[in-house]
């Protein structure tokens, strides 16, 4: 029965890991605009093998341990996928001229147009194959009810507040001291973390507001993919982690002719890691604890007691 039950699993998780592939390479292909004639990039088919593979375990474990069933479930995470995977990190184009320098003409709307083709084709289809679209409604007890409003009085300033010093401290650390990221986007380092932050507020001061506008929408995608899975604190925190580390950065690993690989490999280090914190910081500060985890608190209390 076991045996059967990891069969048909995999043969699951193999179906929509290819599904993903096809609907990821025809959606990309027809809607971003041809590369330049000599950009060639070596190992790009199979780095788009395992770039696949890592964005369908994450969010093949989303939909799996979902208590969200259905079509509020596929909306949901087609939602997050797409906002995680492909308008977050466009964003930052809009925000840097000197990246969208970079870009060919229609590569910015092309990649938010097939991101949310491959979203709106592929999640909907994954929730189907995994057994989550069922015939019958089906009506699941919560395991807990949202954080009371009142806490998100200090949650949600705290949570935005925090994006913008991982932002700033990770991308000065670890990106901008890597002298081919800041001749990248035609900087230099200041030699300092306080001479970096005032050097950009001199120069761009409403980069602080913009990323704090990023910050509000990285925890109102975190407490949407919350309400739909409804698991464990300990859960919530491992799988925000990975999904904003993982379905966000894993496409710096496929070479492109716009980005050279010492900038994108520093890049990845540098979102991924911030991103893997930050993921796990706001499903600490918004999902309640249980009342299996309240029950064994009483219990140790007494049993000290």
């Amino acid at each position: 029965m076991a045996f059967g039950s990891l069969l048909r699993r995999s043969i699951q998780l193999s179906a929509i890991t290819i599904i993903c592939l096809i609907i990821f390479v025809v959606s990309y292909a027809l809607l971003l605009p041809d590369p330049p004639n000599d950009a060639n990039p070596s190992g790009g088919e199979s780095m788009l093998i395992i770039v696949t593979a890592l964005n369908v375990a994450v969010m093949g474990w989303l939909i799996l341990r979902a208590h969200e069933q259905g079509l509020r479930l596929a909306a949901s995470l087609v939602l997050a996928f797409y906002m995680v995977q492909t308008f977050m990190p466009q964003l930052e184009a809009l925000i840097f001229p000197a990246f969208a320098q970079h870009l060919p003409p229609g590569m910015l709307r092309g990649m938010l147009l097939a991101g949310l083709v491959h979203s709106l084709l592929w999640i909907p289809l994954a929730v189907l194959i995994l057994g989550k679209w069922p015939r019958t409604s089906e009506t699941r007890p919560a395991l807990e009810a949202s954080p009371r409003i009142h806490g998100w009085v200090w949650r949600l300033p705290l949570a935005i507040i925090a994006y913008v010093m991982f932002y700033f401290v990770f991308g000065y650390y670890i990106a901008w001291r890597n002298p081919a990221v800041a001749a990248y986007y035609g900087g230099s380092d200041p030699g300092s973390f306080w001479a970096q932050i005032q050097s950009v507020w001199a120069d761009n001061p409403g980069l602080f507001g913009a990323q704090a506008v990023r910050g509000l929408l990285w925890t109102l995608i975190a407490l949407l993919v919350i309400r739909t899975m409804r698991q464990t604190r300990g859960e919530m925190m491992l799988a925000l982690g990975l999904l904003f580390a993982v379905v966000m950065n894993a496409g710096l690993l496929l070479p492109n002719p716009y980005m050279p690989p010492d900038v994108r490999m520093t890049h990845l280090l540098e979102t991924a890691s911030s991103n893997l914190l930050y993921g796990a910081l706001l499903g600490r500060l918004f999902t309640p604890a249980t009342r299996r985890e309240h029950v064994t608190r009483l219990e140790l209390r007494q049993t000290n007691t």
